[in-house]
């Protein structure tokens, strides 16, 4: 049981640090390619992560450099 508890365990964190590392480096991005501050950056991110989740786990976050 506590095997079971600790696979659950990692495979959520694992997710949720891939997640965040992912839209570090959108903001990254679409700073480098629109110029924005850090504020809107993160704004455009979550839209794109909103609209296309897997499009957004596929290129790692560089949504905007792909385009």
């Amino acid at each position: 049981m506590k095997k079971f508890f600790f696979i659950i365990l990692s495979v959520f964190f694992l997710t949720s640090c891939s997640d965040n590392i992912y839209f570090k480096n959108c903001v990254k991005d679409a700073r480098a390619v629109y110029g924005v501050s850090e504020g809107k950056a993160a704004t455009y991110c979550e839209q794109s992560k909103k609209r296309y989740p897997d499009k957004f786990k596929y290129l790692k976050g560089k949504v905007f450099s792909s385009e």
